[in-house]
């Protein structure tokens, strides 16, 4: 979460600057072409007395738990400075149609959920520990497993629509970046996970060829025996 506005002199970033799931990109960068995210006037952080006034000390719940609770929920729209047709945040979060609904009891909800009991009941037991969450949107399987105490060796996210899904992962403290699933993760040969989850995410590929490179790039990094 930004502690600070933005950052004068330093262009803002058009569509975050990051690839699509997809593969898009809108601009590539380097270091004769930094930008910065948008962080829009309204912006509250965490630190800042109003928010961090909803924190308690005096409680069993971590700060991290609290977080998920507390984070302020304008800050994911209208992350970009040009709104255009608007992000997805912006456009799900209307009224009418059951979307917006949608949206507040499954995207920015205060306790996320996205784990099947099937699941569930391997993690409890800690038969997996370690975790790929391939189309991890708003980031709610990290903020189940976080909420809940379940201990994980490691998690990695990925994917998401655009810049203010991304929003949602960074303000409920979870780490998620964008990469296309078309082309196999930059992780070590040795990188193997007990768990690849995937909700929800495979019907945005079109095509049979598509749907066989995402599976090979997945089964590359799946433990023997894994999920």
């Amino acid at each position: 979460v930004r502690r600070l506005g933005v950052v004068p002199g330093l262009p803002i970033c058009k569509a975050c600057g990051m690839r699509s799931m997809f593969g898009e990109r809108s601009i590539e960068l380097s270091p004769k072409t930094q930008c910065q995210a948008w962080v829009q006037p309204g912006f509250k952080s965490i630190f800042g007395p109003e928010i961090a006034s909803r924190f308690s000390s005096n409680t069993k719940t971590s700060v991290e738990n609290q977080r998920l609770k507390y984070w302020y929920r304008p800050n994911v729209m209208r992350t970009q400075q040009v709104l255009g047709e608007g992000e997805w945040v912006d456009r799900y979060s209307k009224p009418g149609g059951g979307s917006k609904k949608s949206y507040e009891k499954a995207y920015v909800n205060p306790d996320p959920f996205k784990l099947p009991p099937r699941l569930e009941l391997l993690v409890r037991a800690g038969k997996i520990k370690r975790i790929l969450d391939a189309g991890a949107g708003s980031c709610s399987l990290e903020g189940e497993l976080r909420r809940k105490g379940y201990s994980v060796h490691n998690f990695l996210a990925f994917g998401a629509y655009d810049c203010s899904m991304l929003r949602i992962c960074a303000e409920r403290g979870s780490i998620s970046f964008q990469h296309n699933w078309l082309i196999p993760l930059p992780v070590c040969a040795a990188c193997k996970f007990d768990l690849i989850y995937q909700f929800a995410g495979v019907h945005h590929m079109p095509t049979v060829d598509e749907h066989g490179k995402f599976i090979s790039n997945m089964l590359a990094l799946l433990e023997c025996n894994g999920v």
